[in-house]
């Protein structure tokens, strides 16, 4: 878990690390990246979320689709409303 590894660094091998905590390895994040196959999301089951917001702030709509291996697609979408 990236996001215990500077604890576990800092309190069990008693190293010093910087303060700046990652929620995913920069590894993990460069190997998840790359152009979208809309082709291939084409008649695959979809989840959908929506997070609104109140009259000025961001507001998310996120696609999720299974992969049927144990893995997600997912395809998220931003934007300000002022």
């Amino acid at each position: 878990m990236p996001a215990a590894e500077q604890g576990f660094r800092n309190l069990i091998l008693n190293q010093r690390v910087d303060a700046h905590m990652r929620f995913l390895a920069k590894a993990e994040w460069d190997a998840n990246g790359g152009a979208v196959d809309y082709a291939a999301l084409d008649e695959r089951e979809c989840w959908g979320g929506l997070d609104l917001s109140q009259s000025r702030g961001l507001t998310a709509f996120v696609l999720v689709f299974p992969d049927g291996t144990g893995g997600f697609d997912v395809l998220p979408g931003s934007f300000l409303l002022e």
